[in-house]
């Protein structure tokens, strides 16, 4: 996980919640790691603003990023509603805190990388660019030289290079 510095006392010690989890699994269902991501939200009452979720299989590896709707969404999630959400640029999970019973997690998005290669491309990439808000990472507004986390095709390239 990853603690922004102003969830940290000085000297360094964790005051709260991570900001962003990274949950693997080769052996564990994909199930499982979504039940993962939903505890994390509620544990935190949505201090945890995003779950990437790195599913490794044998021939492909899926990244999944998991944010909370913003309060006001319909109940439950319709599809639409959801691709609404998706369709946002930047998609920026809820800045405050929600209960658990308020919270509803969905899939905001997904990056699907197989071995097969494409157009000259050693790996090739189902999905855009997993973009990570770095205000809902750092909570605070970028500064000069500061933005979002855009992680593209060479990024994921790196990270499965050893896995498939």
């Amino acid at each position: 996980g990853y603690v922004p510095p102003s969830r940290c006392t000085h000297p360094i010690g964790n005051v709260g919640y991570p900001t962003l989890i990274i949950e693997t699994g080769v052996s564990e269902s994909l199930g499982r790691l979504r039940q993962d991501a939903r505890k994390w939200f509620a544990d935190s009452e949505g201090d945890v603003r995003m779950v990437v979720l790195i599913i490794v299989r044998k021939n492909y590896v899926s990244f999944e990023q998991w944010q909370l709707a913003p309060n006001g969404a319909p109940r439950p999630l319709t599809r639409n509603y959801i691709r609404t959400l998706q369709a946002q640029t930047p998609n920026i999970p809820p800045l405050i805190r929600q209960p658990a019973r308020l919270q509803q997690p969905y899939c905001a998005q997904s990056v699907d990388i197989t071995p097969n290669p494409v157009a000259g491309m050693p790996n090739f990439m189902d999905g855009d660019p997993m973009v990570l808000p770095f205000v809902a990472i750092q909570d605070r507004p970028p500064g000069p030289g500061e933005g979002d986390v855009v992680i593209g095709l060479q990024n994921f390239n790196f990270v499965t290079e050893f896995l498939l």
